[in-house]
């Protein structure tokens, strides 16, 4: 429900922006303040922060607080979120269907199957510094662990996630701040350590492998708008 209601916030505050409540210029509070605001988490603020910051409704100034930016070429009392769906909400999409995918295939998954993950794994590492083949691979791997668990409706769920994934505005945003070397270096090792759990035909160890792998990627984006917010910050300066 972390998605969801972060999402809430932010509309709220989008509203109360285009309302004039909040004014053009005008400081917001804190995180600490409108976490009690709406009593919710700071962290839960923060990525309904950044949010209406990728949307051009706020700045966040280093060292001097989050402010009201000018807004009128945006469209009036539209929800913020009807351009499109949230990095953090794919992640979280994903981590509930994925996880059930992986324990599924985990004990019907055959040897081809594994050789054909084992392969990919392979050529993500053969393309460590070319990110769209990365990404490429990445995908495939994915895809044919839901094609492994014999549900054709899930695979086209999973597959068109991605698809969403690579069409993002915010994504594209967000990735020029993560260091992709490191980034592959880690996926790897969670990509072997779901192909391992599969194939001891572990259905436990492959969803906690799985749930953990995109726990980590949800983490590193949440690293990367930090950044992000850190350069806008930067360039106010």
């Amino acid at each position: 429900m972390t998605t969801r209601r972060y999402k809430i916030v932010a509309d709220a505050i989008a509203e109360k922006i285009y309302s004039g409540e909040y004014r053009i210029g005008q400081r917001l509070p804190t995180e600490r303040e409108l976490a009690e605001q709406f009593e919710t988490s700071r962290p839960m603020i923060r990525e309904a922060l950044i949010a209406l910051e990728l949307y051009g409704l706020i700045s966040v100034r280093q060292g001097a607080g989050i402010y009201v930016q000018a807004w009128q070429n945006q469209p009036l009392r539209v929800n913020i979120f009807d351009r499109g769906v949230s990095p953090f909400e794919l992640l979280d999409a994903r981590r509930m269907i994925e996880g059930e995918l992986v324990a599924a295939a985990a004990a019907i998954i055959t040897d081809r199957e594994l050789l054909a993950l084992e392969q990919l794994i392979q050529k993500m590492k053969d393309s460590f510094n070319q990110l769209e083949k990365y990404e490429q691979y990445d995908r495939q791997f994915h895809v044919q662990i839901a094609k492994a668990a014999r549900n054709t409706a899930l695979t086209a769920v999973i597959d068109s996630l991605w698809a969403l994934h690579t069409r993002g505005q915010l994504w594209s945003q967000l990735h020029r701040f993560i260091p992709s070397q490191k980034l592959h270096g880690d996926r790897l090792d969670e990509h072997r350590a779901i192909y391992d759990a599969l194939q001891r035909r572990n259905p436990d160890d492959a969803r906690r492998a799985m749930h953990e792998h995109l726990q980590r990627a949800r983490e590193t984006l949440m690293t990367a708008a930090d950044r992000l917010q850190d350069h806008h910050a930067a360039d106010d300066d």
